[in-house]
């Protein structure tokens, strides 16, 4: 896992952001994130990239279902364009917030102005 996380620091976003190194908001140590990566078994990142391998595009399904959806990104996502979840929310039909204040990383905790987009959107249901 040392050698996976080292990888992925000498790797860019998909929207190839120039950080200049620094941490983005909400981050304040480099450190916490790599423990924790090098907390994450092995086989459970197999398990899961194989399956998002062969996972179908199901938008078109989750759209019939009328369901209210709220698709939230950063400005930067280190695992999807954040071009490809503005498409989604378009398919789906649902609110697509302009949230743009940092990057998104699950390891992170949530922003104000995150849990603010989500609070007003469930708020206007």
């Amino acid at each position: 896992m040392a050698e996976v996380w080292e990888a992925i620091q000498a790797m860019e976003a998909p929207e190839e952001t120039d950080t200049g190194g620094a941490l983005d908001s909400g981050l304040d140590d480099r450190d916490d994130l790599r423990r924790r990566w090098l907390g994450t078994k092995p086989a459970q990142l197999i398990a899961t990239g194989r399956q998002l391998c062969i996972e179908p595009d199901r938008v078109a399904e989750l759209a019939a279902t009328r369901l209210p959806v709220h698709v939230l990104s950063g400005s930067l996502d280190d695992t999807w364009p954040v071009p490809l979840l503005d498409d989604m929310a378009v398919r789906l039909q649902g609110a697509a917030n302009g949230h743009r204040a940092g990057r998104a990383l699950a390891e992170t905790p949530i922003s104000a102005a995150t849990a603010r987009a989500l609070a007003d959107f469930w708020d206007a249901r």
